[in-house]
């Protein structure tokens, strides 16, 4: 009957970790584990948006966090909400990179971004 005990287990089963500091109770936070994982379970979203494409060429979906380059020197940021993992939207920008972006890659839980620039003619 412990809830603590739990989510423990149901974190386990899951293949997850508990790895933040949380003002949560064990309790709230297995009842979000448990809606989190019947959402992945019947693929129903909790949450929708429409999130508009950009006009540029280059753009990345990877952790989260969607990038899209607008121009050829400049990148823009949306970290994707996540109201069941307590994830704010966020939105940034680079206004320019200071050369041609050829492509680029990125992993946030690194903070971590890398440009490869355009050659020139």
């Amino acid at each position: 009957e412990s809830a603590s005990l739990q989510y423990k287990l149901e974190l386990g089963k899951a293949g997850q970790e508990d790895g933040f500091t949380s003002t949560l109770s064990p309790a709230e936070r297995l009842q979000l584990l448990r809606r989190h994982q019947a959402a992945w379970t019947s693929l129903e979203p909790c949450y929708e948006k429409a999130v508009p494409m950009l006009v540029g060429n280059t753009w990345e979906l990877y952790g989260g966090v969607l990038a899209q380059g607008p121009d050829s020197s400049s990148l823009t940021f949306r970290q994707l909400p996540s109201e069941l993992r307590g994830i704010e939207e966020k939105q940034w920008m680079i206004s320019d990179m200071g050369f041609e972006i050829r492509d680029f890659g990125m992993d946030p839980a690194q903070d971590l971004l890398v440009a490869i620039q355009r050659p020139e003619a």
